[in-house]
């Protein structure tokens, strides 16, 4: 099928033990294994993303294991031409948690004071921070890598598919990484994130890259980062949680989806986490996006589909079918074939037939505290009191100074059973 089609992978977590020498490129060599066989019916991806934690504690041996598992496999697959196809953002544990470690993270967060944005001065002010992922940089293969620890701070690429185009802008959420307190604490940049943005094509879908949940960031620059994302209809990929799953949010009149990956490994096979895989795919004519996730089955030695945390509702098969998130362009328009409940459509003329005269019965019922109708309120049985007059001279008189496009509403307030329901209806 003609479109867009990715390979959405996430915390390696290269050098983590107990096993990180025959686990880890076992389980590398199984996902190369699947990717070969899943191409010969599928076609190969346009592009391969992985969103951080490649490496456990940022050492040089460990980001030289996952080019050695991962990265120069798929080059290998694809050409050599394709390393610029493969997108990387770094994780929290591609800090190098003992270089620049005491720092100020509340200032960091102190959006007026001119952090995290693309100028010279804002780059001298986080340099102590770009010094902590100097070996995720320097280990990377793909040269816009570069570019996160630049003015910029992101990287923002173009692919051009066979039947549309897809704008990649790669994010660093791990700049304030520190701790065990990291949730809630951190943020790409707000400025970054526009810039970076501002820099795709109209006609393009844009797929950001971020390695953290969107609640992991400070609350004071959450909300700015959603709306950024929902103005540019935004897929945003990450990972960090070890679980599969995709999530199209409402903002501010427009949508993004969220989509997150699982662990590529997070445990040895036969322990009770799983190791995955998800493969993403867009239609640009009919705009939707599929969603195929993978884990490995230990019983049966291959990837098998897994649900997830995807919606049954959304669910095709083997597959997770979603709206490309879009920007909502008019508001509703409800056209009710009958009033909403409690509202009556009446006119004069058909008042006019609860003028008759009260049967004794309904006379007396009325006088001894029936809720009154039309049939009660208009009977020529039933006297109008000077309320009636001081209500509609009241109604009137506000009428005559409001502007044409203006409802005016009149209250009457009195105690119980003073008859203010009569007064209403007659008035």
């Amino acid at each position: 099928m003609k479109g867009f089609r990715w390979l959405h992978l996430s915390d390696f977590h290269f050098g983590k033990k107990p096993d990180t020498t025959y686990q880890q490129p076992f389980i590398a060599k199984k996902i190369i294994s699947h990717v070969t066989e899943y191409i010969k019916s599928n076609g190969e991806p346009d592009a391969v993303f992985i969103t951080g934690d490649i490496a456990n504690s940022a050492s040089v041996d460990e980001y030289t294991q996952f080019n050695e598992c991962i990265f120069l496999p798929l080059m290998q697959l694809f050409g050599d031409q394709f390393s610029e196809r493969i997108f990387l953002v770094p994780g929290n544990h591609d800090v190098q948690r003992n270089t620049n470690k005491r720092f100020g993270r509340e200032e960091f967060l102190t959006i007026d004071d001119g952090n995290f944005e693309p100028s010279d001065m804002s780059l001298d002010d986080r340099w102590m921070l770009v010094g902590r992922f100097g070996n995720f940089v320097e280990q990377a293969v793909p040269a816009y890598i570069k570019k996160l620890a630049g003015i910029d701070g992101t990287y923002n690429e173009r692919i051009v598919a066979e039947s549309g185009s897809v704008s990649v802008v790669g994010l660093n959420t791990s700049w304030l990484c520190r701790d065990s307190d990291d949730e809630g604490n951190l943020t790409p940049g707000i400025a970054l994130l526009r810039a970076a943005l501002e820099k795709t094509q109209p006609q393009d879908v844009v797929i950001v890259l971020g390695h953290h949940p969107l609640d992991w960031l400070d609350r004071s620059h959450r909300d700015a980062i959603k709306t950024l994302l929902s103005q540019y209809n935004a897929l945003y990929l990450h990972g960090h949680m070890h679980a599969a799953w995709g999530k199209p949010e409402y903002v501010n009149g427009s949508s993004f989806m969220a989509i997150q990956a699982g662990a590529s490994f997070q445990a040895p096979e036969g322990m009770p986490w799983k190791n995955s895989l998800l493969w993403g795919y867009i239609n640009f004519e009919n705009k939707y996006l599929e969603l195929k996730p993978y884990e490995w089955s230990l019983e049966e030695q291959t990837w098998k589909h897994s649900s997830a945390g995807f919606p049954e509702a959304h669910r095709d098969r083997d597959v997770w079918r979603y709206e490309l998130p879009k920007t909502q362009v008019s508001i509703v328009s409800i056209k009710r074939a009958v009033p909403p409940g409690g509202w009556h459509v009446l006119s004069m003329d058909g008042l006019e037939k609860y003028t008759a005269p009260l049967s004794e019965n309904d006379a007396v019922a009325f006088f001894d505290g029936a809720i009154p109708g039309w049939k009660e309120a208009l009977s020529v049985s039933i006297p109008r009191r000077e309320v009636v007059t001081q209500l509609v001279q009241t109604f009137y008189r506000q009428q005559g100074h409001a502007k044409d496009s203006e409802p005016v509403i009149c209250t009457l307030l009195a105690a119980g059973c003073e008859g203010k329901t009569t007064a209403l209806l007659q008035a």
